[in-house]
């Protein structure tokens, strides 16, 4: 193998709270603390490849090529020019704030989604469009017809107030007034939001995405991701797509160009999920580092990209492990202050 990039989104983020920063330094990750401090380090600016993790965070990745990943039914999927994600969402209100406080909460069973994507289904039936519901934090509208709008993505929205994230464009006074009669339908139904186990409430959908985004060229031979936005991107690109939960390092030994994306780390730190972040960290270390590592001493593998989405892009190569001087580091010290 040529090169392994490995996306870590927001690993060094110095917007990490203490209980982040802390997790970071009692974690037990030799190896990939070894592959950082090991490693040059670039600007980000000057890494000649697509770092997905950041087209999902900025919301620039087109939900178009999900949606014909997914087979959201061929004739749907064809039959509508404009595809956004819609996904649903628990919005916390008080005097002052429409505070948004995410989805990866939700617990949605599947009588409530099919209520959920029935009643947004109704109240949309007159616009040309269809909701599509897939999980409980993750849906998709598609629409031939006032695409020309942008929005703020939901990764960049959660935590912030609502009402300095409204939608950008000729076409935002409508999907204002959209989304106003969906919360409405959501309060007023005593739908799917009532009576979670958890106690949280569905009360709106976060539209989110760029229908107009273009394929891109294509930079690397197989894309592993846990995200659908990314890996129909990649397909669009006639890029191998492969699920992390099917990921063996040792399966792709043969392949010229390998880039990981595992999203979930920047959603679960987004939605302050210690216990999640720490448990796909420590799933890194253990399921895919030893033998990626094993292979770049074995020197079956020339080099390891690293990037976490910040300033900075890190390279390690086999000799570079030799390289004594460099002494290994606690994560947490790479943290950009």
């Amino acid at each position: 193998m040529k090169s392994l990039i490995i996306e870590l989104p927001g690993l060094f983020d110095q917007h990490l709270n203490g209980v982040f920063q802390e997790s970071l330094k009692q974690l037990d990750l030799p190896l990939l603390s070894k592959a950082f401090s090991k490693a040059d380090k670039y600007p980000a600016k000057d890494f000649n490849g697509t770092e997905y993790s950041r087209l999902e965070k900025s919301g620039e990745i087109n939900p178009g090529f999900a949606a014909e990943f997914l087979s959201l039914t061929s004739n749907d999927v064809k039959s509508y020019k404009f595809w956004f994600r819609a996904d649903p969402v628990e919005l916390l209100k008080d005097i002052t704030t429409i505070h948004l406080k995410g989805n990866r909460h939700l617990m949605l069973s599947e009588h409530q989604m099919k209520q959920l994507e029935s009643s947004v289904n109704q109240l949309i039936q007159h616009l040309d469009a269809k909701f599509f519901l897939l999980s409980p934090s993750e849906g998709y509208i598609g629409c031939n017809n006032n695409a020309e709008v942008s929005f703020v993505s939901l990764l960049n929205a959660l935590g912030n107030d609502q009402r300095e994230m409204n939608p950008q464009g000729d076409d935002a006074k409508h999907w204002r007034q959209l989304q106003t009669e969906i919360q409405m339908c959501l309060f007023g139904t005593g739908g799917p939001e009532i009576n979670l186990k958890n106690k949280a409430s569905v009360n709106s959908l976060q539209f989110w995405g760029n229908p107009k985004a273009k394929i891109r060229k294509k930079q690397v031979d197989a894309i592993v991701s846990d995200s659908n936005l990314i890996l129909g991107d990649a397909r669009a690109s006639k890029i191998s797509t492969h699920m992390i939960s099917d990921f063996n390092f040792k399966h792709f030994s043969e392949v010229r160009i390998l880039q990981l994306v595992p999203m979930k780390l920047i959603w679960a730190r987004k939605h302050g999920n210690v216990a999640d972040w720490k448990s796909i960290l420590n799933s890194i270390e253990l399921n895919w580092m030893v033998d990626i590592f094993s292979a770049l001493k074995q020197q079956k593998l020339e080099q390891i990209i690293l990037l976490t989405g910040d300033e900075n892009y890190y390279r390690l190569k086999y000799s570079y492990l030799r390289k004594f001087w460099r002494r290994e580091k606690s994560l947490a010290n790479f943290i950009e202050g």
